[in-house]
């Protein structure tokens, strides 16, 4: 029988529900410091009536999809298919780094499933489920018709992501009661539903995932850079690069590096 750790890991010795909640607390800093909740929320009103959308947006809901958008931005990563890598004290069992390959697309479903589930307008809940599943885009791209082939392909995902199994650990972070598990003919469903979003021409308002993205990318990033570095890990020259830039951005909002 396969073993898996007793809680899952976002990283190398890095518990996931620690990282989410990290990630989660450094998104709604930098949310409030730019002011972020007031400008999407304008921006969205602005687009939503090109549309012909009618929807009442709020601060307080934008502040919502923003929360919850970053504490499950990772949360793919749970599945066993990952999990599996692991030891029970998060060092890796047969690999030198781990591999979450396409773990945006089981997070962005699970995404969606809760924030429908809390009755969020259908409108914000593709916008907030867009953000996850873009969120790892600069590596590869989930909207292509090449992901499809990819993930049909994959050996370890030939049924989906299995992520019940930590439904225990992951339930003080959901507060909800929803299927955890994703098949992946749903994922692939889920992903024609995201091409199709954003490819309506009047959708005015679809790009727009993108500054619900920004605070996720600057949580996730912080988070994951002050774990290895207190690892003591060997970091890339272009990563480091790319981090200066991130802390100049999380900087702005009163944030310090570990």
């Amino acid at each position: 029988m396969t073993r898996y750790p007793r809680i899952p890991y976002a990283y190398t010795e890095h518990p996931l529900v620690e990282h989410l909640r990290n990630c989660m607390d450094i998104a709604l800093k930098v949310s409030e410091n730019w002011s972020l909740p007031e400008v999407i929320c304008h921006r969205l009103k602005i687009a939503f009536k090109r549309s012909g959308v009618n929807i009442d947006v709020s601060e307080d809901i934008i502040r919502y999809i923003i929360k919850y958008s970053s504490l499950l931005h990772d949360i793919g990563k749970a599945a066993v298919e990952y999990q599996k890598q692991f030891n029970d004290d998060g060092s890796l069992r047969w690999r030198s780094e781990p591999s979450f390959r396409y773990h945006e697309v089981p997070s962005a479903v699970l995404t969606f499933r809760y924030l429908s589930r809390m009755d969020i307008e259908y409108e914000l809940t593709m916008l907030a489920s867009l953000a996850v599943l873009m969120h790892m885009s600069t590596i590869r791209n989930p909207l292509s018709r090449d992901m499809d082939i990819s993930l049909r392909n994959d050996r370890w995902l030939r049924y989906g992501w299995t992520i019940s199994v930590y439904g225990d650990a992951l339930s003080e972070l959901l507060r909800a009661d929803i299927k955890l598990d994703v098949a992946l003919g749903e994922a692939l469903d889920f992903i024609e539903r995201a091409r199709s979003y954003v490819s309506v021409k009047n959708r005015r308002h679809a790009k727009l995932y993108t500054l619900i993205l920004l605070p996720i990318i600057v949580g996730d990033n912080v988070d994951s850079y002050n774990h290895r570095r207190k690892r003591g890990e060997k970091v890339s020259s272009s990563r480091l690069k790319f981090m200066k830039e991130i802390f100049y951005l999380y900087n702005l909002s009163g944030g310090d590096m570990l």
